[in-house]
């Protein structure tokens, strides 16, 4: 499963985490073990840290992708109009 385009740049951006950390997380490459870590990324994409420390990369690209999906919605349905 593909990420949505311009999530991984958001998750950098808001936490300060490297490129390549963040990436190879999603990737299933690197796992993650720190809760203040997952703490973060959860703050940054609006999910919970057990997702985080326990998820494979299969799963946690799925719920970004969802969690991008609503935040879409949310934003055309507060003035009616598409904005990116």
């Amino acid at each position: 499963m593909k990420l949505k385009h311009g999530i991984q740049k958001q998750i950098k951006h808001s936490t300060q985490l490297s490129s390549g950390y963040i990436n190879d997380i999603l990737w299933g490459r690197q796992k993650l073990t720190s809760y203040p870590t997952a703490k973060k990324l959860a703050a940054a994409t609006n999910t919970d840290p057990i997702l985080w420390l326990e998820a494979d990369a299969v799963s946690i690209r799925a719920a970004l992708n969802s969690k991008h999906n609503n935040n879409q919605n949310n934003v055309r349905g507060q003035n009616g109009t598409e904005r990116d």
